[in-house]
Protein backbone atom coordinates (compact mmCIF):
# COMPACT_ATOMS: atom_id res chain seq x y z
CA UNK A 1 0.00 0.00 0.00
CA UNK A 2 1.08 3.28 -1.15
CA UNK A 3 1.58 6.58 0.90
CA UNK A 4 -1.33 7.99 -0.64
CA UNK A 5 -3.91 4.99 -0.22
CA UNK A 6 -2.80 4.59 3.54
CA UNK A 7 -3.46 8.81 3.78
CA UNK A 8 -6.98 7.97 2.81
CA UNK A 9 -7.60 4.68 4.24
CA UNK A 10 -6.42 6.91 7.65
CA UNK A 11 -8.75 9.81 7.43
CA UNK A 12 -11.36 7.71 6.57
CA UNK A 13 -11.02 5.68 9.58
CA UNK A 14 -10.96 8.60 11.57
CA UNK A 15 -14.72 9.94 10.38
CA UNK A 16 -15.97 6.79 10.76
CA UNK A 17 -14.46 6.58 14.69
CA UNK A 18 -16.12 9.91 15.50
CA UNK A 19 -19.08 9.69 13.86
CA UNK A 20 -18.79 12.44 11.65
CA UNK A 21 -19.20 13.49 7.94
CA UNK A 22 -16.40 13.98 5.87
CA UNK A 23 -18.04 17.71 5.33
CA UNK A 24 -18.43 18.20 9.04
CA UNK A 25 -14.78 17.65 9.50
CA UNK A 26 -13.79 19.55 6.40
CA UNK A 27 -14.87 22.84 8.02
CA UNK A 28 -13.47 21.92 11.18
CA UNK A 29 -9.88 21.19 9.81
CA UNK A 30 -9.68 24.37 7.87
CA UNK A 31 -11.20 26.31 11.09
CA UNK A 32 -8.44 24.80 13.22
CA UNK A 33 -5.66 24.35 10.85
CA UNK A 34 -6.06 28.34 10.37
CA UNK A 35 -6.42 29.25 14.55
CA UNK A 36 -3.40 27.31 15.06
CA UNK A 37 -1.31 28.87 12.22
CA UNK A 38 -2.30 32.38 13.39
CA UNK A 39 -1.25 30.98 17.13
CA UNK A 40 2.64 29.65 15.29
CA UNK A 41 3.26 32.50 13.61
CA UNK A 42 1.69 35.23 15.78
CA UNK A 43 0.17 36.60 13.87
CA UNK A 44 -3.35 39.03 14.64
CA UNK A 45 -6.88 38.47 13.80
CA UNK A 46 -7.50 38.40 10.06
CA UNK A 47 -4.49 36.92 8.61
CA UNK A 48 -4.08 36.34 5.27
CA UNK A 49 -0.50 34.44 5.63
CA UNK A 50 -3.16 31.81 7.90
CA UNK A 51 -5.49 31.76 5.15
CA UNK A 52 -3.15 30.97 2.29
CA UNK A 53 -2.07 28.07 4.97
CA UNK A 54 -5.25 26.87 4.75
CA UNK A 55 -5.79 26.97 1.02
CA UNK A 56 -2.80 25.23 0.49
CA UNK A 57 -3.36 22.45 2.91
CA UNK A 58 -7.04 21.74 1.46
CA UNK A 59 -5.15 21.73 -2.11
CA UNK A 60 -2.87 19.25 -1.07
CA UNK A 61 -5.30 17.59 0.95
CA UNK A 62 -7.23 17.12 -2.02
CA UNK A 63 -3.95 16.06 -4.54
CA UNK A 64 -3.31 13.02 -1.70
CA UNK A 65 -7.23 12.40 -2.11
CA UNK A 66 -6.53 12.33 -5.68
CA UNK A 67 -3.33 10.00 -5.95
CA UNK A 68 -5.43 7.68 -3.57
CA UNK A 69 -9.07 7.30 -3.90
CA UNK A 70 -10.40 5.83 -7.40
CA UNK A 71 -13.61 7.30 -6.33
CA UNK A 72 -12.39 10.81 -6.26
CA UNK A 73 -13.93 13.62 -8.89
CA UNK A 74 -13.07 17.13 -9.35
CA UNK A 75 -16.18 18.09 -8.32
CA UNK A 76 -16.17 16.59 -4.55
CA UNK A 77 -12.63 18.44 -4.57
CA UNK A 78 -14.04 21.37 -5.12
CA UNK A 79 -16.65 21.64 -2.46
CA UNK A 80 -13.85 19.91 0.15
CA UNK A 81 -11.75 22.79 -1.11
CA UNK A 82 -14.65 25.15 -0.38
CA UNK A 83 -15.78 23.90 2.89
CA UNK A 84 -12.15 24.03 4.42
CA UNK A 85 -11.41 27.11 3.42
CA UNK A 86 -15.18 28.73 4.14
CA UNK A 87 -14.56 30.11 7.78
CA UNK A 88 -11.16 30.89 7.65
CA UNK A 89 -12.28 32.97 4.46
CA UNK A 90 -15.06 34.59 6.58
CA UNK A 91 -13.23 35.71 9.61
CA UNK A 92 -10.19 36.72 7.62
CA UNK A 93 -12.46 39.00 5.56
CA UNK A 94 -14.67 40.52 8.25
CA UNK A 95 -11.22 40.89 10.20
CA UNK A 96 -9.42 43.35 7.30
CA UNK A 97 -12.93 44.90 7.19
CA UNK A 98 -13.24 45.64 10.85
CA UNK A 99 -9.25 47.04 10.44
CA UNK A 100 -9.76 49.22 7.89
CA UNK A 101 -12.97 50.50 9.32
CA UNK A 102 -10.54 51.40 12.69
CA UNK A 103 -7.61 52.69 10.44
CA UNK A 104 -9.56 55.11 8.57
CA UNK A 105 -11.70 56.22 12.11
CA UNK A 106 -8.06 57.16 13.38
CA UNK A 107 -7.17 58.76 10.28
CA UNK A 108 -10.62 61.26 10.32
CA UNK A 109 -9.62 61.11 14.41
CA UNK A 110 -6.22 62.67 13.25
CA UNK A 111 -7.13 65.23 10.33
CA UNK A 112 -9.53 67.08 13.50
CA UNK A 113 -7.28 67.06 15.69
CA UNK A 114 -4.45 68.61 13.62
CA UNK A 115 -7.47 70.96 12.00
CA UNK A 116 -8.34 72.22 16.01
CA UNK A 117 -4.76 72.12 16.88
CA UNK A 118 -5.87 69.54 19.58
CA UNK A 119 -2.48 67.50 20.70
CA UNK A 120 -3.88 65.80 23.38
CA UNK A 121 -2.49 67.69 26.26
CA UNK A 122 -3.73 69.29 28.60
CA UNK A 123 -3.47 72.71 29.15
CA UNK A 124 -2.91 74.22 32.70
CA UNK A 125 -5.29 75.75 34.03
Amino acid sequence: MDIFHAYHDLLSDFADSVGASHSILHVHAGLAIYVLVQYALRTRRASIRALKVVIAVAVAHELFDYLGDPAWTGRDALDDILLTISWPAVLTGLGLHRRARWERRLREQQALAKLSGYTGERRPG
